[in-house]
């Protein structure tokens, strides 16, 4: 896991990263319980639901790898039946420290029974090869995941195309945990091969 951190929003690369990517959109401070675990934002939500009402409100969170990359994350929040959002997920990045999740409110895309698989978007701050094809990866995983669930919805798994989809998803996740580790120790040169 890369140590990304919270996204100054005052910055210069944060607020050309807003007006180019969420030009009208506000970004909210969402408390945070965090009692749920990271990486599971949709199941989690579905959880607090099933439990205790209220309602999904899918969006973006914001985090950035110094120096490297700004990422808008899909996430979505809890909206309780009084109203007032709460991320009942832990933070997504170690490094992510606030009390509160900033969020961007995306109306656009509900939560389902199926999880979205919406690829985040990026902003490369530097000119790193490696930092582009980790970038690259990171899309073409979720892309490559959403594929998975539509074949899986429409009722054609198991089949060939799930299988080459299947295959295609385990090289990418393989070259991107090369990524990981590589970046995790300070390099982020291209991955040769």
């Amino acid at each position: 896991m890369l140590p990304q951190t919270e996204l100054e929003l005052q910055s210069p690369t944060a607020q050309a990263f807003l007006r180019r990517n969420f030009p009208r959109s506000e970004v909210r401070q969402v408390p945070m319980s965090g009692e749920l675990p990271s990486g599971y934002c949709y199941t989690n939500v579905r959880r607090m639901i099933d439990i205790n009402g209220g309602r999904a409100q899918c969006g973006w969170t914001l985090s950035i790898l110094p120096g490297r990359f700004v990422e808008a994350l899909h996430h979505v929040v809890w909206e309780q039946p009084n109203g007032e959002l709460l991320d009942v997920t832990a933070a997504a990045y170690p490094g992510m420290v606030k009390p509160a999740t900033d969020f961007i409110v995306d109306s656009a895309i509900d939560l389902g029974p199926h999880d979205p698989c919406v690829p985040s978007i990026f902003h490369q701050i530097d000119r790193s090869d490696g930092t582009k094809e980790y970038i690259d990866l990171t899309k073409r995983r979720m892309i490559l995941r959403g594929k998975q669930n539509a074949l899986v919805l429409r009722g054609k798994w198991p089949s060939d195309a799930h299988e080459r989809i299947g295959q295609e998803l385990a090289q990418v996740d393989y070259r991107r945990d090369i990524y990981l580790a590589r970046m995790n120790a300070g390099d982020f040169t291209r991955v040769v091969g």
